[in-house]
């Protein structure tokens, strides 16, 4: 066989290939979400994107046509809160209302933790789940560390009281107890919660193809709801296992629009619906407005590069050329002859040819999150200890074991990082930080494997099981220096704040103080107005025909009052307390 003809056979049996894949799809439909305006912006800039950079995006990026737009939850509160001097209830009112009619709102909470580290009451949880839904949002995505059912029922119920659709979340993870069998259980009881909608939660981006493959089928055979696919890009899966599950049949997939993906955030929604046009996938976008959303996002990126984490990595707007349409193809035929691995090879090369940040390998071989491990790396050039990072990786799984296998997302993560760190630094179990010992003794929850209760004495000192009992939470509202509650507390969001983070809220120099004295400014101001606005009035009316003392003045003593009352409203300092 000559060389043209091996040619001819390669190219018939390429277009033979993608033609079986593209009819093996005929009739699919996909939709996405939008994560920009929070996970995306949280995942590469600390959270530090303002509303009013969020108001330059929101009307166009709700009219492409996504299932939702995640737009609050997570650390936008407390960042709002403390560095962003912003009230986080008025910016999702001015999100949702740029958004309604076009796209559902989305909000991320961590179950009865809220954004804490420790439950709340019910009556807390309720209250800020219809506060979230009266400002108008539509869904709430709720996930527990532990994926501890017990955990999301409050939470559940409080939103579906307020109308709202439950996202109910399963903090996807890896480990030897993690079989398809285990997640297919976890999830179906999820589902029997009420939630309107499942997601895999794979906030590491650990979910290797392979996985996925296996996973997201089994999920579609047992769900009845809608099923979602969060992950992100980290260890470099993400454009991989997101392009999977679009094969596979998932209803909706987690995006970023491209300045604002790839690295530790997620796929990028311009590449996916080249994927989905390519397959023939109906993805139901409108790219009407993805021109001018990539160009001010851009901006937006520049305005935070003091918080980019991967500003040596921006990847240049999307565009389409011969080279990128034969490497997806490419990567469609090894998914069809079933070779993953080939497959994410070629996706991470499209994904350096388009200027994404590289693989994360450290993430990808300690199988934790990235910033998990940059905390960790944190901790230990503190100590001068950086040498023992290996020491501190195999510990790991040590640590996490004993805790019973506990997802690693927030706050776990952080526990299990720290107390690995310290058996390293000061021997095993020798010194223990405060949140693993109630991490054992179970005040977080039940986790995914019973713990020894031998260990649960050594780290608390009893074998008793010890759920968190928030019957003795402080409902006191402090008033600092000469603030009123009323004037702190004008209503039940501004209690919600400090209910949330009281250390950043709260206090003569917190949030609520700040926030009272603008109003107090605002009041005097206005006071000041009214007040020029009567000597004025005044004014007019003395040197007016109307006022009779006027007609008996002569030039010299009507100009010489004109002067006196024009410097007394204009030039004069006005007491407001007279």
């Amino acid at each position: 066989m000559t060389f043209p003809d091996i040619q001819r056979e390669y190219t018939d049996l390429r277009h033979k290939a993608l033609a079986e894949l593209r009819s093996g799809l005929r009739g699919r439909s996909v939709r996405y979400n939008d994560l920009t305006l929070r996970d995306g912006h949280q995942s590469l800039f600390a959270t530090r994107m303002t509303g009013g950079q969020i108001a330059r995006v929101v009307d166009d990026i709700a009219r492409c046509g996504f299932y939702d737009m995640e737009v609050w939850g997570g650390a936008t509160l407390d960042v709002c809160l403390r560095y962003l001097d912003e009230n986080p209830f008025e910016r999702l009112g001015l999100i949702t209302a740029a958004a309604k009619g076009h796209s559902f709102t989305r909000a991320l909470c961590r179950g009865v933790n809220l954004f804490g580290y420790a439950p709340y009451p019910a009556d807390i949880i309720r209250d800020f789940s219809l506060a979230a839904l009266e400002r108008g949002l539509d869904i709430m995505r709720i996930f527990d560390a532990l994926n501890d059912p017990d955990n999301l029922k409050i939470p559940v119920m409080s939103v579906k009281e307020g109308g709202g659709k439950v996202d109910a979340a399963v903090s996807y993870t890896t480990g030897p107890i993690f079989t398809v069998d285990y997640w297919t259980a976890i999830f179906k009881i999820y589902e029997d919660l009420g939630a309107d909608m499942i997601s895999v939660k794979d906030m590491a981006g650990l979910a290797t193809p392979q996985a996925a493959w296996e996973l997201i089928p089994a999920l579609k055979r047992t769900l009845t709801v809608p099923l979602h696919w969060h992950s992100h890009c980290t260890p470099g899966y993400g454009h991989i296992t997101a392009l999977l599950a679009m094969i596979l049949g998932i209803d909706c997939i987690d995006t970023c629009f491209m300045p604002f993906a790839g690295g530790s955030s997620h796929p990028s929604v311009e590449l996916l619906h080249f994927f989905a046009g390519r397959l023939g996938v109906d993805d139901g976008m409108d790219t009407t407005n993805f021109e001018k959303i990539d160009s001010e996002l851009r901006v937006i990126r520049t305005e935070l590069r003091e918080f980019d984490m991967f500003r040596q990595h921006i990847p240049p707007p999307f565009r389409v050329t011969p080279k990128l349409e034969r490497i997806a193809d490419d990567v469609f035929i090894a998914v069809a002859l079933g070779d993953l691995n080939l497959a994410t090879i070629l996706m991470q090369k499209i994904e350096a040819d388009m200027g994404f940040p590289p693989p994360d390998e450290r993430v990808r071989d300690a199988q934790v999150p990235g910033g998990m491990l940059s905390n960790m790396i944190s901790q230990l050039e503190t100590f001068g200890m950086i040498d023992r990072l290996n020491d501190v990786l195999e510990e790991i799984p040590v640590v996490r074991e004993a805790c019973g296998y506990v997802p690693l997302v927030t706050p776990t993560s952080q526990i299990v990082g720290v107390q690995a760190v310290n058996n390293v630094k000061f021997g095993r179990w020798q010194n223990n930080i405060a949140d693993y010992v109630r991490l054992v003794r179970g005040e977080f929850g039940r986790t995914p494997v019973d713990i020894d209760p031998d260990f649960r004495e050594k780290i608390t000192g009893s074998k008793v099981k010890v759920r968190y009992d928030p019957s003795n939470f402080d409902y006191a509202l402090p008033t600092p220096g000469d603030f009123s509650a009323d004037e702190l507390y004008p209503d039940r969001e501004h209690e919600l704040c400090y209910y949330l983070f009281p250390k950043v809220a709260g206090g003569e120099n917190g949030f609520l103080a700040r926030r009272t004295r603008e109003r107090r400014e605002i009041v005097r101001d206005q006071e000041r107005l009214d007040h020029l606005a009567r000597l004025r009035e005044d004014a007019q009316f003395k040197l007016s025909s109307k006022n009779p003392r006027v007609a008996t003045l002569s030039p010299d003593e009507s100009a010489s009052l004109h002067e006196l009352l024009t410097s007394e409203v204009l030039g004069a300092e006005i007491d407001v307390e007279q």
